[in-house]
């Protein structure tokens, strides 16, 4: 439709109009978005188009950007714990706290408000300063890590009826307070929009699965 037009067009100005900036999309595989980058995309100058990626290969990707352009609900919440501003080509966000603490910024699906507000992130500084150090409602993405040292430590405890209690394992051996012990489910990324900002010329960085994206 109309919006998705307008967001291939917007994508191929932007590359057009700074010969900085390189475009690395990782394609969704829904039918409907692949017509629209063949007709409105493809072929555009320094934008790279490839699979979808895993989750591994798709968080180092982010954490290689300059800032992620993006329709993606999970996006908006992994992208800042990476320090990456993030525009959200939509109307509107299920993730109004990232907008109040300045991570996430709602462009719309209007091509001249797109390219306006990526082009301010790529030229100004000061405006991609205060959102890629703009604190994380999400948190900092280290409690992994926090984790992992409260089990070692042994000092793992969780919230009772009564007051805090010593966490215990599952059936696994793992601690999981107040978890079942089931597996998550795996959820599809969707297909991101990742600007490459490079300073300088050269091929961009293959992987076996597809380009990484580098700020040299």
């Amino acid at each position: 439709g109309e919006p998705m037009k307008n967001i291939m067009l917007a994508l191929r100005q932007i590359a057009e109009e700074n010969r900085d900036v390189e475009l690395v999309y990782p394609v969704h595989l829904s039918p409907v978005v692949r017509e629209a980058v063949d007709t409105y995309l493809r072929g555009a100058p320094r934008v790279h188009l490839i699979d979808p990626l895993p989750a591994d290969e798709m968080h180092n990707l982010m954490a290689r950007s300059y800032l992620v352009l993006t329709d993606s609900g999970g996006l908006q919440e992994e992208a800042p714990a990476l320090g990456k501003p993030v525009l959200v080509m939509r109307r509107e966000t299920e993730r109004p706290e990232a907008v109040e603490a300045g991570t996430v910024k709602l462009c719309g699906v209007v091509q001249d408000d797109i390219v306006t507000m990526a082009e301010r992130l790529i030229r100004d500084k000061s405006a991609y300063d205060a959102m890629a150090h703009a604190v994380n409602p999400y948190g900092d993405g280290h409690d992994c890590c926090r984790i992992a040292d409260a089990i070692a430590d042994g000092t793992l405890r969780e919230e009772g009826g009564d007051g805090e209690t010593e966490a215990e394992p599952d059936h696994r051996g793992l601690y999981c307070p107040g978890g079942d012990g089931s597996d998550p489910d795996v959820q599809q990324q969707s297909a991101p929009l990742l600007p490459y900002h490079a300073a300088g010329g050269g091929e961009l960085p293959r992987t076996d699965r597809g380009y990484q994206c580098l700020r040299r």
